[in-house]
């Protein structure tokens, strides 16, 4: 997501994603209180979708959907 940080970690937790990434000096507006970008994630058959939780989230609903790709 971030052209300048492309390392870290992440867990799922109650389809919760945490991202925490691990560059120094990296920030990020979309980082919670405790330094994790978070999603709720819904998944389906065929694909699943990340829904912002963290820092500035849309008011009109914005959500990701990632396909699997044959």
């Amino acid at each position: 997501m971030f052209a300048e940080c492309s390392i870290g970690d992440f867990s799922i937790e109650e389809h919760q994603l945490l991202l925490k990434y691990n560059c120094p000096d990296f920030t990020s507006e979309t980082e919670n209180d405790d330094g994790f970008i978070t999603y709720i994630l819904e998944f389906y058959s065929n694909y699943f979708i990340l829904i912002p939780t963290s820092g500035p989230v849309c008011i009109e609903g914005c959500s990701f959907k990632y396909e699997k790709q044959n």
